[in-house]
């Protein structure tokens, strides 16, 4: 689960300008196709607006651009010390309460985010992005209390089958494949019996390609549930997979000329 970040448009044309490669200041994450010519006009901006903002300590418009610069270029926490600098000189702009909200957001500070983003709420209540984003900051702090207690359980009772399924769960929600597969073969080799246990830990593994391991996963979900007709229909669908990549790895799949899912070529 990961809060959509605001940027500017012309951030990347200016970045992207020029080929050629560019040296990056210290503390500076890579920037894939940023060109000498673009990177020197960024870190321009960045010096212009950073004496803007040490010329005129009250100035909220150079604190907003520069903290979103930031921002952009994954710099958060410098980011949230310009961002909430600007919230402080203007407490009622909702663009510096929904960029600090970011900022906080993308540190998993969600408290922060919330808060902020409730404040910007409240000056914009139409707003549906407002109400989208906070609604995916509250979700973001729920599921990462529940790894937090999932992990700190672990640390006294390591083989608690139920635990491991919470920080599975969690994890899978966080969009944390590899780990949550860990703690899901951990869960169903703890709790045979749990067919959700089982169902979850074979998505995750449908979702890692492991069709195979996700076949058997469910496969014990329809014997432990016969009835069920959730699990039958995702053994279909894993099988379906399965077969279609084996078919692929075979040259038996082609894609047609006018796009659209591939075809089966005809056995002569």
């Amino acid at each position: 689960m990961r809060i959509r970040v605001w940027t500017f448009a012309w951030l990347a044309t200016a970045a992207l300008a020029a080929g050629g490669e560019a040296a990056l200041p210290k503390g500076h994450p890579p920037v894939k196709g940023a060109g000498s010519k673009g990177m020197e006009a960024v870190h321009k901006k960045l010096r212009d607006l950073e004496a803007a903002c040490t010329k005129d300590p009250k100035a909220v418009e150079p604190r907003l651009e520069l903290g979103n610069l930031y921002l952009q270029f994954g710099l958060t926490e410098r980011a949230v010390r310009w961002l909430d600098e600007a919230v402080k000189l203007k407490p009622d702009s909702t663009g510096a309460l929904v960029l600090a909200g970011h900022a906080h957001a993308a540190l998993a500070q969600y408290d922060a985010a919330i808060e902020l983003w409730t404040k910007a709420l409240a000056l914009d209540p139409k707003s549906k992005q407002l109400k989208g984003w906070l609604a995916e900051a509250k979700q973001a702090k729920e599921v990462h209390t529940k790894l937090a207690a999932a992990r700190a359980g672990l640390e006294k009772t390591p083989d608690d089958g139920a635990l491991h399924l919470q920080a599975g769960e969690a994890l899978a929600r966080l969009g944390e494949w590899a780990e949550a597969r860990t703690h899901l073969a951990k869960a169903t080799a703890l709790l045979p019996k749990d067919a959700a246990a089982h169902r979850l830990c074979a998505l995750i593994l449908m979702r890692l390609g492991d069709m195979d391991k996700a076949i058997m996963e469910l496969e014990t979900c329809t014997k432990l549930d016969p009835e069920n007709k959730d699990y039958r229909r995702l053994l279909d669908t894993a099988r379906q997979t399965r077969d279609m990549h084996q078919k692929i790895r075979e040259g038996k799949y082609t894609t047609p000329k006018s796009g659209g899912a591939p075809k089966a070529k005809t056995e002569k």
